[in-house]
């Protein structure tokens, strides 16, 4: 089961390598929310299609965690509480980007969509987790 879940997420990311960021269809909360659906839960994200809108939906909302409350809410997703799953979704803070949306590979290692590709990385904190797998 869990070897299936590691071929999954890697056949998800994959097709980002080398692809430049479309705001609103995968950027690190679009392809968060992919993921999620990807996993069989009826995930729903605000539309936008620029960073500009994106960010304007997150300062309305309060914040990305509490964007993200609402939209894992509304889908019957939970917080993690504990490390996080393989599989799981959650906000990293970033000294540059701020707070961003990460898949997680396990409680140490996170998957980062941004650029042109989706970037493995070891966050120092975890900001939250919601329980996808």
């Amino acid at each position: 089961m869990a070897d299936d879940l590691v071929a999954r997420l890697d056949a998800f990311l994959r097709p980002l390598e080398g692809k430049e960021v479309s705001w609103g269809k995968d950027d690190c909360s679009a392809i968060c929310a992919a993921w999620a659906r990807e996993c069989g839960h009826d995930v729903k994200i605000p539309a936008y299609s620029s960073q500009e809108e994106a960010h304007m939906l997150i300062r309305k909302a309060g914040g990305l965690v509490a964007l993200w409350d609402g939209i894992a809410a509304s889908a019957g997703i939970c917080e993690r509480i504990g490390e996080p799953q393989f599989g799981d979704v959650g906000i990293i803070p970033t000294d540059r980007f701020g707070p961003v949306g990460v898949i997680f590979g396990g409680p140490h290692l996170c998957c980062w969509r941004h650029g042109k590709g989706a970037f493995w990385l070891a966050p120092r904190i975890i900001t939250k987790v919601w329980a996808i797998t």
